[in-house]
């Protein structure tokens, strides 16, 4: 069984179950645009698990995560 792992967005010690990206609070303030982005490039990566998919999955990853930390005070 996987386990539980700190919310990848600086500053938030949040436990992340398996599966998920990061907590549910950091999550709710990533635009859908990027959130879209997100889904989709993971789905295609695990259907296609290439070089390509990958980047593909952590360029959105990481905009994910700097969406977040953009909106800090």
């Amino acid at each position: 069984m996987a386990e539980t792992r700190r919310c990848p967005v600086p500053g938030c010690n949040a436990t992340v179950a398996p599966g998920k990206l990061m907590c549910l609070r950091c999550w709710r303030q990533v635009p859908r645009a990027i959130q879209s982005r997100v889904y989709a490039t993971w789905r295609k990566y695990s259907g296609d698990p290439t070089l390509s998919a990958l980047e593909a999955y952590e360029a959105a990853r990481n905009a994910a995560i700097s969406s977040v930390v953009e909106q800090r005070p």
